[in-house]
C-alpha cells in the first residue's frame, strides 16, 4: 500500500508455526492431520492458480499452521504471475536463468527450466510435502544437490506404505502397516501427484482436492478387538489341557492358544501381523474342536450353582480347620504329669539306736 510517498507492505499476523518446524519438533503427523493440512494448502493454491499465480516454492516451511488449525500459504516471492495483458504472458519476480525453488520439493520440469513451471509443478511440490509430513523425511534423499535433482527426474517413485513402516520401526513401533481403504487411496493420489511427467499428474488443484477429500471419507478397516487375559481364561486353558490328552488341531499340528487366552467362536477371526511392512493380515476362520471344548469348560466355571457348591465346600473346610485348631477344647494331661503323680516319695521310718548298732556290726 502507499501513504503519500511512503510505500509499505501489510501482512497478517499469524500465531503458530510452519509445518516443517512442527514435524521436526513433534515428529510425523497422523494421516488425518497430514491430509487435512495438505487439503487446506491445496485450496489456497487453487485460488492462486485461478488468479494466474504459480507459487513455484511449495514446501512445509512455507505452510503455516495457526493455533486454531488453519493452514496459510506463505512466501510467494518466487511466484510467477501470468498477466493476460502481457504478450509474454509472464512476469518473473526473480532473476532469469537461475534454478528457483527448493531442491527437495521441486518438480523435474521446474529444475530443467523454471519458466515451464505451471500449476502441475505446484501439485508435484505439494505431493512431496505430503510425503514429508507423514514420514519426517524427503521423498528423494541424497548426499549432493545434483543427486537429489537426478532422483526427482529418474528414481522410482517412493511408496508411502514402505516409508511409513520404516519410520515406525525407527520410532520403536510396529512394522506392520495396515493397508486399509483410506491408505490405499492416499497412496494412489500421492503417486499421481508426484508423477515424473506433468501430463501424468492431476490437471489442476481442483482435481487434487477432490481426491484428497476421498482419502478422508474412505472407510477404515477395523482391527479385531484385543482382549486382556483374565484369571478365568487362564484356568480354562489349564483345565482343557489336563482333561483332553488329544489337545491338537484337526490337521495334526499342535494347537497354541492366543496371547490373550480367549476362546473364539467358529466365525470369529484371528488376526496376525507379520514383520514385513507389506504383510497383509491373515485370517483364520476354521477353529479346531479343542477351542469348542475350552468354551464348554468355560461354561461350567461360570455356572452360579457350581460356584455356590464351591463356596459351601470352602466354608465347611474352614469350620473343620477352626475346630481342630481352637485353644478352648478339652485339655489332655501329658505323660510327664502322669508320671509325677504316680511316683510320689514314700514316708521312711526313723532309725532307732538298736538299728544303728545292728547296722554298724554288719559293716564291721
Amino acid at each position: 500500500d502507499q501513504e503519500g510517498e511512503t510505500h509499505f507492505l501489510v501482512m497478517q499476523y499469524m500465531e503458530g508455526d510452519d509445518l516443517s518446524a512442527i514435524v521436526k519438533n513433534s515428529g510425523p503427523l497422523t494421516v488425518d492431520r497430514a491430509v487435512d493440512c495438505v487439503l487446506q494448502a491445496a485450496r489456497g493454491l487453487e485460488f492462486a492458480h485461478q488468479n494466474g499465480v504459480i507459487h513455484r516454492d511449495v514446501k512445509p516451511h512455507n505452510l503455516l499452521l495457526s493455533k486454531d488449525g488453519v493452514v496459510k500459504v506463505l512466501d510467494l516471492g518466487l511466484a510467477r504471475v501470468d498477466d493476460p495483458m502481457n504478450t509474454s504472458r509472464e512476469t518473473t519476480l526473480t532473476s532469469t536463468g537461475a534454478v528457483l525453488g527448493t531442491i527437495d520439493y521441486m518438480s523435474p520440469e521446474q529444475a530443467e527450466d523454471t519458466k515451464t513451471a505451471d500449476e502441475r509443478s505446484d501439485i508435484y511440490s505439494l505431493g512431496c510435502t505430503l510425503f514429508y509430513l507423514l514420514t519426517a523425511r524427503v521423498a528423494y534423499p541424497g548426499d549432493t544437490m545434483m543427486k537429489r535433482l537426478i532422483a526427482h527426474r529418474e528414481a522410482v517413485l517412493p511408496s508411502l506404505a514402505t516409508a511409513l513402516a520404516a519410520r515406525s520401526r525407527e520410532l520403536g513401533g510396529s512394522t506392520a502397516v495396515k493397508l486399509d481403504a483410506r491408505l490405499a487411496t492416499l497412496e494412489t493420489v500421492f503417486r499421481k501427484m508426484i508423477a515424473k511427467r506433468p501430463a501424468d499428474r492431476h490437471p489442476s488443484m481442483t482435481a487434487v482436492i477432490a481426491d484428497l477429500q476421498r482419502c478422508l471419507t474412505a472407510p477404515v478397516a477395523k482391527a479385531a478387538p484385543v482382549l486382556a487375559a483374565s484369571e478365568d481364561s487362564k484356568l480354562n486353558d489349564f483345565l482343557a489341557r489336563i482333561s483332553d490328552p488329544s489337545f491338537a488341531t484337526s490337521d495334526g499340528g499342535a494347537y497354541s492358544t492366543t496371547s490373550s487366552g480367549i476362546a473364539f467362536d467358529d466365525a470369529q477371526t484371528i488376526q496376525f501381523r507379520g514383520d514385513a511392512a507389506d504383510t497383509d493380515p491373515t485370517t483364520l476362520t476354521n477353529v479346531s474342536e479343542a477351542v469348542k471344548h475350552r468354551k464348554r469348560m468355560q461354561a461350567w466355571w461360570r455356572d452360579p450353582i457350581h460356584i455356590g457348591i464351591l463356596i459351601v465346600a470352602a466354608l465347611m473346610l474352614s469350620a473343620v480347620w477352626w475346630l481342630a485348631t481352637s485353644p478352648s477344647g478339652p485339655t489332655v494331661p501329658s505323660n510327664n504329669e502322669n508320671k509325677k503323680r504316680e511316683t510320689k516319695p514314700s514316708k521312711r521310718k526313723p532309725i532307732s539306736a538298736g538299728d544303728r548298732s545292728i547296722d554298724s556290726s554288719l559293716h564291721a
